[in-house]
């Protein structure tokens, strides 16, 4: 299809037939059959011309013979199914994105519609409105679509919503703009349409985030059984050598790569299954003095634990373990400073449904003032919204810029419901909408999202607790499995390999480097800390870098493991061989 050709669409208005430029192609290749013979076939062929190319250079270098023969071939099976694997893995990724990006918007963008639609504007002034709205990602980018369609091309927002519907990847959308376009046709009101779908919408969206906590759950009840074979794997794997007869060492590192594997895949899982729930507002060119207090305070621990980590280096603390646990302390700060923050962001989130409900019924009273309003009530008490209404207020009369005022409102909460809900007020407000009916159906949807916020965050933390002690087994198995390991070699250093191998078929490995191992051993699980410290800011939705509070946790955690078992293993030892295996073994 050539650059400037155009689209055809045929089926629009009971038979009408459009001529649509290249600008909507997109949509249109959406369908997937031209998407797959533009882009999937030319792929194919691009692999095979490779495998022509590197066939005929293996054959022209090397002759003709088995080994080329196998490669040659390998290459024509390989070369065309790798290249159409990645182009539709790239495809799989971009639908994703789409999916993903909506249903992170799909909600909040509801609401604003519902909110909107109050004002009593038009059709086209309503649509026209929503259209020029960047606040919700790929859902805008679709809306700008429906009202060139309805508008510029003459469809009629009734058929556009149905264009677009049958064009969106996203099932949710499309079912929401093919029942606007049915309602626009029959007439229907569009406040009444749009307050129905609200709590609709809402209520798939509760069903499927409870959905999400659920699998959550399962997946806690996997991770706890995955772990325990872990841990039995990891003895049972440091017990192979004496049956073998080879290096431990190799041991180590399967057990390492086993835990790292597990570690990436459950985090995977937890990201996958978990609803898509921002806690934090995040711009990329604003940001609150929270966030950059905490920001700089990384910075600080992060020079102050390198700097700690080369002071111990060159003291009598010889043991990594011992270094790198005590100058990664300092970050516990950073984690401690976001947990805080967490917590007050939450605070004004419970508080701010009656805020915004309070803003709109004493708003319509006074018929559309905000300031009064808000003057009178920076007066009470609004938890930790109060110093921030009263900042809004001083903004609104010296600055008389409304946008500017409540988008600085929203940014120093540091909310993204916040943010997201003050701004849909204020717009449904300053459109000429209804302040009182906004400030009735705002509340009740944050309402919703604060309490299914709370579940999250108690399933969080039992996920939370089960680490912690999950982690503690773990790492004490294997530390102890390592030392067992290391005493059995020290028992059995005396008696000839083939002796032993002649009485009871067991072997003689050679003799463990228990430094390096517990070295290696200790630098895995100071991974598998932070991955596990990362599942549990994932799991609750807050701020990154809230993660290093429960990796500090985790590391020392790690640390008192080390210890206990290496004091364990040299207090028995001692008792059972004498002083001269614990030298051995130290």
């Amino acid at each position: 299809m050539g650059e400037d050709q155009e689209v055809s669409l045929t089926g629009l208005d009971g038979g009408l037939e459009m001529k649509l430029p290249s600008l909507f192609r997109e949509v249109q290749l959406r369908e997937g059959s031209k998407f797959f013979y533009r882009y999937v076939l030319s792929t194919f062929l691009f692999g095979l011309a490779l495998a022509i190319f590197l066939s005929g250079y293996l054959i022209s270098t090397y002759g003709v013979n088995l080994l080329t023969s196998v490669v040659v071939l390998v290459l024509f099976i390989a070369l065309p199914f790798f290249s159409v694997s990645a182009i539709l893995l790239v495809l799989e990724f971009r639908r994703m994105r789409i999916n993903q990006n909506i249903n992170d918007n799909i909600h909040t963008f509801v609401t604003y519609l519902s909110a909107l639609a109050t004002s009593n504007v038009s059709t086209k002034d309503f649509f026209g409105k929503v259209a020029e709205n960047p606040n919700y990602g790929v859902i805008s980018e679709e809306m700008r679509r429906l009202y060139n369609l309805a508008v510029h091309w003459g469809l009629g927002f009734a058929e556009a919503c149905k264009v677009v519907a049958r064009h969106t990847p996203n099932k949710i959308f499309s079912k929401l703009l093919m029942r606007m376009g049915h309602a626009i046709e029959f007439g229907e009101s569009m406040e009444h349409f749009t307050k129905r779908l609200a709590a609709e919408v809402m209520n798939d969206y509760k069903i499927e985030y409870e959905k999400g906590l659920y699998n959550l759950d399962i997946l806690k009840e996997i991770f706890t059984s995955l772990l325990v074979v872990a841990s039995f794997f990891s003895v049972f794997v440091l017990l192979i050598p004496f049956f073998t007869g080879i290096s431990p060492m190799f041991f180590t590192v399967i057990i390492v790569l086993v835990l790292v594997l597990l570690d990436i895949g459950m985090y995977i899982l937890v990201s996958s299954v978990l609803p898509p729930d921002r806690l934090e507002f995040r711009h990329k060119y604003f940001e609150n003095e929270h966030k950059k207090d905490i920001r700089r305070t990384f910075y600080f621990c992060f020079f102050a634990s390198m700097l700690l980590f080369i002071m111990l280096s060159y003291s009598d603390f010889s043991s990594i373990p011992i270094r790198f646990t005590l100058s990664l302390v300092p970050f516990f700060l950073v984690g401690k400073l976001s947990e805080s923050y967490e917590e007050e962001i939450r605070e004004m989130e419970s508080i701010f449904p009656s805020f915004i409900k309070t803003l709109g019924t004493f708003t319509g009273v006074r018929a559309g003032a905000v300031e009064p309003v808000l003057k009178s009530m920076k007066t009470h008490n609004f938890g930790k919204l109060t110093p921030l209404l009263k900042r809004l207020y001083k903004r609104l009369i010296v600055t008389k810029d409304a946008v500017y005022s409540w988008l600085h409102f929203g940014v120093e909460s540091g909310s993204d419901i916040v943010f997201r809900y003050s701004n849909i007020f204020i717009e449904t407000f300053y459109m000429g909408g209804d302040p009182i009916k906004a400030g009735e159906l705002i509340p009740s949807q944050i309402t919703i999202l604060v309490n299914l916020r709370k579940k999250r965050i108690e399933s969080a933390r039992n996920m939370r607790n089960m680490i912690y002690g999950m982690f503690l087994g773990l790492v004490s198995s294997v530390f102890i499995s390592i030392f067992i390991s290391a005493v059995l070699l020290v028992m059995l250093q005396g008696i000839k390999a083939n002796e032993l191998i002649a009485m009871v078929g067991i072997y003689v490995p050679e003799m463990i480097d228990l430094r390096s191992s517990l070295e290696t051993i200790y630098m895995s699980s100071v991974f598998h800390a932070l991955m596990f410290s990362l599942m549990i800011k994932k799991a609750d939705g807050g701020v990154t870098y809230g993660a290093l509070y429960h990796f500090v946790i985790l590391v020392i955690i790690l640390a008192i493991a080390y210890f206990a078992s290496r004091m364990l293993m040299i207090f028995a030892v001692s008792n059972l061989l004498g002083p001269h295996a614990v030298e051995l073994l130290i």
